[in-house]
């Protein structure tokens, strides 16, 4: 719906334009975006809808960042040029008429830019798989690094991560799952049963904008 930057056009006032999408084109996590979200693509779409003809100011509190014009069908679309740096926007979209009359703004639609990717897990402090246990059998507890068991599902463990990244659990190059990064930073992750025969589990972590790291050393 349309915003409240006036009662009508013909009465001289703009209304607000209405912003209706914001999607991530880029990287390995693509689609739509939503406002507070953080994104690894400097260039996203912002797509909407207000009077054809007329034109839509973008911009970063005060400062425009862009404008482009309503089609003919009453929409709109936008994408940064040149590409946003990294950091935190709160971007608003205004509507301004041939006769230079310039809607009120919407609400700000904050978005974080990160481009930089997580440090390798286990390498300069950054968390990697931390723990291993056997809870199965008569022999329990952590399992070394090297170690033996017979619980096919051990559990794996780590911390020190972002909230709310991504890990992804790797099992002789091949992915066995993954788990979303608690509130504390720690993840908890049971794989599906094993073979026997030796397992290096390596990890990944992907950060909510989208950015992976390098895989982890070996747990065997």
């Amino acid at each position: 719906a349309r915003g409240g930057g006036g009662s009508n056009e013909e009465a001289g006032a703009v209304l607000t334009p209405a912003l209706e999408s914001v999607v991530d084109n880029a990287g390995d996590k693509t689609g739509p975006l939503q406002n507070g979200d953080a994104t690894d693509d400097t260039t996203p779409t912002f797509n909407g809808s207000g009077t054809p003809g007329n034109t839509i100011l973008i911009k970063d509190g005060d400062k425009v960042i862009g404008t482009t014009t309503v089609n003919e069908s009453g929409k709109w679309e936008f994408t940064p040029e040149p590409p946003l740096s990294e950091g935190t926007y709160q971007i608003t979209f205004t509507e301004k008429n041939p006769a230079g009359t310039e809607s009120a703004p919407t609400p700000p639609f904050e978005l974080t830019i990160d481009t930089t990717p997580p440090g390798q897990p286990g390498a300069g402090g950054n968390g990697g798989i931390d723990l291993v246990i056997d809870d199965v059998g008569l022999v329990t507890g952590p399992i070394a690094n090297g170690g033996t068991t017979d619980d096919t599902t051990p559990t794996l463990s780590g911390g020190g991560q972002e909230p709310g990244a991504t890990v992804t659990i790797i099992d002789n190059g091949q992915p066995l799952g993954t788990v979303i990064v608690g509130p504390d930073g720690t993840w908890t992750f049971t794989p599906p049963p094993l073979s026997e025969g030796a397992h290096p589990f390596t990890l990944i972590v992907t950060d909510p904008a989208g950015n992976a790291s390098l895989p982890s050393d070996p747990y065997t």
